[in-house]
């Protein structure tokens, strides 16, 4: 199943890290630029366009969600309750890949 998110030159850092997160469990990364989301009217029907799939931030790691035909909301904001073991973690904006690489979870 694919997994969608818009990129943004501010996000660039974290970029290879969400990819690897995401294809680690199964996901196909997908990548929309700004100006598809534009031409669409928005980033569901860009990825709609593509042949849909899951849309998140560049900011929400994959750390333990498999690919699943009916995704379930199992996110946490990284530092709050349940972060530690959830299977997607959302960071801040402005994280670093180095961040979050040391944030103390396993990474592939």
């Amino acid at each position: 199943m694919k997994v969608f998110a818009v990129f943004r030159e501010s996000q660039s850092g974290i970029v290879k890290v969400w990819a690897a997160s995401w294809r680690a469990h199964g996901w196909t990364p997908q990548l929309l630029a700004e100006w598809e989301v534009e031409d669409f009217g928005s980033a569901r029907r860009a990825a709609k366009a593509r042949g849909g799939g899951l849309l998140v931030d560049v900011c929400v790691i994959n750390f333990a969600y498999p690919d699943r035909r009916r995704p379930t909301r199992r996110l946490a904001r990284v530092g709050r309750s349940g972060w530690l073991t959830a299977p997607l973690v959302r960071f801040p904006p402005g994280t670093t890949e180095q961040t979050i690489r040391d944030c103390g979870r396993a990474l592939p």
